[in-house]
């Protein structure tokens, strides 16, 4: 029995077919849609702030519940934060930094303010009430 050999040219190249474009898109659509669809489901009424001073909860509040203001809290010396359209943010800060007053506001649960100087993070929790978990990588 003879054995086939196939001598392939090094100098051809493959060449992209249709069978290759639609899958690209459709990778492309399945990598959008996850990033996407997640955000129709977040309870947008559920969003809390959470102000922690060395890893300890000092303050907590709703950020669709309140009203737009300025406040200090009284564990934390020498920062004011504020509140406006459902965001949280450092107004002031003592610190010699001030990356946490430039870092500005902040709304989703994926960012976070962190004052290394004072030990303070700043961060958004959703309170969700529903059996609804998104756990995707792309």
């Amino acid at each position: 029995m003879k054995k086939a050999v196939i001598a392939l040219d090094n100098n051809s190249r493959r060449k992209i077919t249709k069978r290759d474009i639609i899958v690209f898109v459709i990778i492309i659509v399945i990598a959008a849609s996850a990033m996407i669809i997640p955000r129709f489901y977040a309870d947008s009424t559920s969003r809390q702030a959470v102000i922690l001073l060395d890893g300890k909860e000092v303050y907590r509040t709703d950020l669709n519940n309140v009203n737009d203001t300025t406040f200090t809290v009284p564990e934390i010396e020498g920062m004011e934060f504020e509140i406006r359209d459902g965001k949280i943010r450092v107004l002031h800060s003592d610190c010699h930094d001030k990356i946490c007053v430039n870092t500005g506001f902040i709304s989703s649960s994926s960012e976070t303010i962190v004052c290394l100087p004072k030990h303070v993070v700043i961060k958004i929790e959703n309170n969700t009430n529903s059996n609804v978990s998104f756990d995707v990588m792309v």
